[in-house]
């Protein structure tokens, strides 16, 4: 089986090939038993036994959601930064 990952040319250093898995839907988000990746590019903090991708660059675990690689608490802080007008 193979030793090593990619996204798409670059090498995910440290992923585990044994476990790691693409969500098809979502091809930006990856992950294996220890980390989860988006872009190739370790989630600090996610969980990747509750990771879910839930939109167009959006996940979720247990504890926070993230977009576009970068941790929220909560998804009204994503909205709040995606439309800092219209969201208090």
């Amino acid at each position: 089986y193979a030793t090593s990952v990619f996204y798409r040319t670059t090498r995910i250093n440290d992923a585990d090939a044994a476990t790691f898995r693409v969500w098809p839907e979502r091809p930006e988000f990856a992950a294996d038993a220890r980390h989860v990746y988006y872009e190739g590019k370790p989630l600090d903090g996610a969980d990747p036994a509750t990771f879910q991708p839930c939109g167009y660059h959006v996940a979720g675990d247990a504890r926070s959601f993230y977009r576009n690689g970068e941790r929220f608490e909560t998804l009204r802080a994503i909205r709040r930064a995606v439309f800092p007008r219209y969201v208090q």
